[in-house]
């Protein structure tokens, strides 16, 4: 999804990709004012983050496949991040949304991989849940392991994201 995105918004004309992109542009277009102390920054991102892994969980437990709106979502956010260097290189727009976007590629895995594995913890607890007491406590077990993983990872991908240079401190 990442990779469709990339291209989608590097390749098609500016007014359409803006436009397409709006919302998720718009996660890009902070001042430096807006930003805070680094601490702030980075209790402020591990909440938004684990808001969303317990969506991906709830999602997953209720929808089965619901989590996948949200991983879909940041694939977006990541085309928009690579796609723009697409977009200044062949196309010749101004600059890209980050001067480094290489940096984030660390951030980007630990963080979706998070989310994968809050959605495996909600099915395997769907799944517990569906089966009854014969197999109760083995997928309880492993969902609560996939979603102890999950929460670790919010927290390596929040220090990873605030140590990537281009914030302003």
């Amino acid at each position: 999804m990442s990779i469709e995105y990339t291209l989608l918004y590097g390749l098609v004309p500016p007014n359409i990709g803006n436009v397409a992109f709006e919302q998720q542009l718009g996660l890009f277009l902070k001042s430096p004012a807006e930003y805070v102390s680094g601490t702030e920054i980075f209790w402020g991102i591990v909440s938004n983050n684990m808001r969303l892994v317990f969506i991906c969980m709830l999602l997953s437990i209720i929808y089965g496949v619901g989590a996948v709106f949200i991983l879909n979502y940041n694939a977006s956010i990541v085309g928009i991040i690579y796609g723009s260097g697409i977009r200044s290189f062949i196309l010749g727009a101004t600059y890209p949304v980050l001067p480094h976007p290489i940096l984030y590629l660390p951030h980007i895995i630990v963080e979706i991989l998070a989310y994968l594995f809050a959605s495996l913890a909600g099915a395997m607890l769907y799944k517990s849940i569906k089966l009854g007491e014969k197999s109760y406590s083995v997928f309880m077990r492993d969902s609560l392991i996939f979603l102890g993983l999950s929460i670790i990872l919010i927290f390596v991908a929040g220090y990873i994201e605030i140590t990537v240079p281009f914030l302003p401190r």
